[in-house]
């Protein structure tokens, strides 16, 4: 098994006017080359099931601020895959993050840049033509779901909350978070989940709906006030927050009191350049 740190730490914090606890799945990665990331064992568990054949090279699309490229390089290679990424070839993808991947024996495949429909459709084109096997998309899979649902579950086991708050992303991470945590089978009336969004609300609530974890009166979903691509560098928090993603979510809840007991869920953190650049 990888070395991940699976005990990463729930930490207090202040948001605004109110206290908010983190928990702080960026950590995930430990000790290894990796990004600091919370949805690598998710990965991994999918690559380790019957929905992945070893025999027949991966090939996996990576946009310029995903970490998908460099995790799955890093956890395919030790796992015994033939990993291929592909990603848009503009001036705008950061070089380092390439030879990151590179560095890990992965094959990087330019495609030409356009609309993300677009793109993924000549990605899966291209591994349809040359028999590649690819990952689900954003990883929507049950192993996925069910590996942060019970993530979940061992955080809530020992501590009450009553509000979950997290960056809704594709919304295939949220359903698995909101799983665990809302408990529908024991449903708790009084918990709320917040859902921050740059994906638009109709899309995440699809993408709830299809793992059965959009039930409007206790699932709330927020437009995020900033573009995906706005990294928001500007914004302090007090422990390192992803800019893409986890920021939205936590520059929204300094605006927003919660009555109860708050979890924010941080799953991705800022990579130093520096962590970029040691190859």
């Amino acid at each position: 098994m990888l070395g991940f740190n699976f005990n990463t730490p729930l930490e207090k914090y202040k948001c605004g006017e109110q206290d908010v606890w983190v928990k702080r799945d960026d950590l995930l990665n430990g000790d290894l080359d990796l990004p600091p990331w919370a949805k690598m064992e998710g990965i991994r568990q999918i690559l380790e099931s019957d929905h992945m054949d070893k025999s027949r090279p991966i090939l996996h699309l990576s946009l310029r601020v995903s970490y998908s490229g460099w995790a799955l390089a890093y956890i395919g290679r030790e796992l015994g895959y033939d990993i291929k990424v592909a990603y848009p070839d503009s001036k705008n993808y950061p070089q380092e993050a390439l030879e990151k991947i590179k560095s890990f024996g992965a094959e990087i495949i330019p495609v030409r840049p356009n609309l993300l429909d677009i793109v993924t459709t000549y990605t899966k084109r291209v591994a349809e033509e040359k028999d590649y096997q690819m990952m689900p998309y954003a990883f929507d899979h049950p192993i996925y779901i069910n590996y942060f649902s019970d993530r979940m579950k061992e955080v809530i086991k020992e501590n009450d909350f009553d509000n979950l708050v997290i960056n809704a992303g594709s919304g295939v991470t949220g359903s698995g978070l909101l799983k665990g945590f809302m408990d529908y089978d024991n449903f708790i009336p009084q918990k709320n989940s917040y859902l921050i969004t740059t994906a638009g609300k109709k899309t995440i609530t699809r993408m709830l709906e299809k793992w059965d974890m959009y039930h409007q009166n206790n699932i709330h979903i927020h437009e995020a006030e900033h573009d995906f691509f706005d990294d928001m560098e500007w914004l302090e928090t007090p422990f390192p927050c992803n800019g893409n993603w986890d920021k939205k979510a936590w520059y929204w809840l300094e605006r927003n009191k919660l009555e109860g007991k708050t979890l924010f869920w941080n799953l991705g953190g800022k990579v130093l350049d520096s962590c970029l650049k040691s190859l």
